[in-house]
């Protein structure tokens, strides 16, 4: 968390080659936004690929917006990513969001907490892209998300079934989306005025 800024794309693309069994790469609210991206893209790649040991990005609470998360996509290592943090980056409309699975097939780990673009119809095809990717994820958290009832059969049953744990906390979770929820995961539900946690895994006792 420091307030890197946009300027040292090239820096870091010269540095990364002297990482090479990085696993982890942590910016979390380095004030990046998608001109970080966008400078020097070719070459931060090319360093991102050629670890060949990174597993891991935290790029959450950086303004990133709708374009800076699709240049994400176009620059990390997506085939090797088991964990993706992107928290709190993109405000607005984004297709993005619903797309990454597709590209991550062996991703274990997606939070894509407190960004409002994420909807229902987003989750849903989150759960369509982890079908082709058929890789299920052990935890997906979509608190601060606009994700809500009307829930149905085929999306409850694909949570199920690609989703080992998932995080829901949004105001716009109401009684009857919680109850449908309990009902279709029975002694599996953690649910706390409009916070809901999901868990597919039973509920330890």
């Amino acid at each position: 968390m420091n307030p890197l800024g946009d300027g040292w794309s090239q820096a870091l693309a010269c540095l990364l080659p002297a990482c090479p069994l990085l696993a982890t790469l942590s910016l979390q609210a380095c004030g990046l936004t998608a001109r970080f991206l966008q400078q020097h893209r070719l070459l931060l790649a090319s360093a991102l690929t050629g670890t060949g040991h990174l597993r891991s990005v935290y790029l959450s609470q950086n303004a990133l917006g709708s374009t800076g998360f699709e240049l994400v996509l176009k620059t990390l290592p997506l085939h090797h990513l088991t964990h993706l943090e992107l928290n709190a980056v993109c405000k607005g409309p984004s297709m993005y969001h619903c797309m990454c699975l597709a590209f991550c097939p062996s991703l274990v780990s997606l939070d894509l907490s407190a960004n409002p673009s994420v909807t229902s119809a987003g989750l849903q095809s989150l759960l369509s892209a982890l079908g082709e990717a058929r890789q299920p994820l052990t935890h997906l958290n979509l608190q601060g998300c606009q994700v809500c009832g009307p829930w149905y059969v085929v999306c409850l049953d694909s949570l199920a079934e690609r989703v080992q744990d998932l995080r829901l906390c949004s105001q716009r979770l109401n009684k009857l989306d919680q109850e449908i929820l309990r009902r279709s995961w029975p002694g599996r539900i953690l649910s706390r005025n409009s916070k809901c946690l999901l868990s597919v895994a039973p509920v330890p006792h």
